[in-house]
């Protein structure tokens, strides 16, 4: 059992009292958040973890209350052609924009709070039985021309390349994720 605060549209909040150590917190009833004896949260109902500004990720911290995480605030997965890019899933990238052979933007929905984030991907050249697999990689705030491209708070910039080949690469699928 547990000790569970319930508020309810009827009684207001309604507290049951027990020495098991957990508690539950209900809405009508419903229990929502559970903390355990071990001190492990649990949500029920999909519920979200959501932060109290605006356009700002939850942060973990430890108990002197120094950060020491956040969650991703961009990541996108494409596929890239001469054609342009598809976007097969994403969150917080409003557009990936192909510059070049190899050379990709991804905008963001919502601004960063500071260009100074980390941008990590990976990609896959070919299928199966091609010679054009990456021995190379992909260059975090590049262009085609291997120029520094300063990071924005509303895009990065991106190259994938194959330096067995000496060539720029448009991705058969490719994912990109950024940290801030």
């Amino acid at each position: 059992m547990a000790t569970i605060l319930n508020a309810t549209t009827s009684s207001g909040l309604v507290v049951t009292p027990d020495n098991s150590g957990a508690v539950a917190i209900q809405n009508n009833g419903t229990t929502a958040i559970t903390v355990d004896t071990s001190q492990n949260l649990s949500m029920t109902g999909g519920g979200k973890i959501l932060s109290n500004a605006s356009n700002t990720a939850p942060a973990f911290g430890d108990s002197t209350g120094r950060q020491i995480g956040t969650l991703c605030k961009a990541w996108v997965f494409f596929s890239g052609s001469t054609g342009g890019a598809t976007v097969n899933a994403s969150f917080n990238v409003s557009s990936l924009t192909r510059n070049a052979q190899g050379d990709y933007t991804a905008n963001f929905t919502n601004a960063l709070s500071s260009a100074n984030y980390a941008a990590v991907g990976n990609f896959s050249a070919a299928s199966s039985g091609s010679s054009n697999y990456p021995t190379g990689g992909m260059a975090m705030y590049q262009n085609a021309s291997f120029s520094a491209v300063a990071p924005t708070t509303s895009a990065v910039r991106f190259y994938m390349y194959n330096t067995a080949v000496n060539l720029a690469i448009d991705p058969v699928y490719a994912s990109l994720a950024v940290f801030n």
